[in-house]
């Protein structure tokens, strides 16, 4: 069996794509908190293009923070599995989940939209 690959979902707003800080905002969930990743986690964030499996991923911070594959592993997994149950990533061919709304957001008029005044 092979490793499933790991992807992005489509719902997630990316600001500050790069290596150092990346703040991610899931556009499907209308109370979202922003997720600020810094450091490590960006790196880890960057590295995640939906063509490489968890494996793969952590070949690639290891030789980017030049530390061994085995030390590095298990945060890195223990992230990865962190950022699937917050819907921000999906492995393999899972569909993007289901988006969060609330009953609220999809009774309320247009006259009373934010921005609409």
């Amino acid at each position: 069996m092979t490793d499933p690959v790991l992807r992005r979902t489509s719902h997630i707003a990316v600001v500050g794509d790069d290596r150092s800080r990346v703040i991610l905002l899931d556009l499907a969930d209308v109370h979202g908190t922003p997720h600020a990743l810094e450091g490590t986690a960006a790196l880890i964030w960057s590295v995640i293009d939906g063509h490489r499996t968890l494996p793969q991923v952590v070949s690639e911070v290891a030789a980017l923070v030049d530390r061994p594959p085995t030390e590095v592993s298990p945060a890195i997994a223990a992230f990865v599995d962190e950022l699937i149950g917050l819907h921000i990533l999906v492995a393999g061919g899972e569909a993007d989940p289901v988006p969060v709304t609330t009953p609220e957001a999809m009774s309320r008029p247009a006259a009373d939209s934010p921005g609409s005044r």
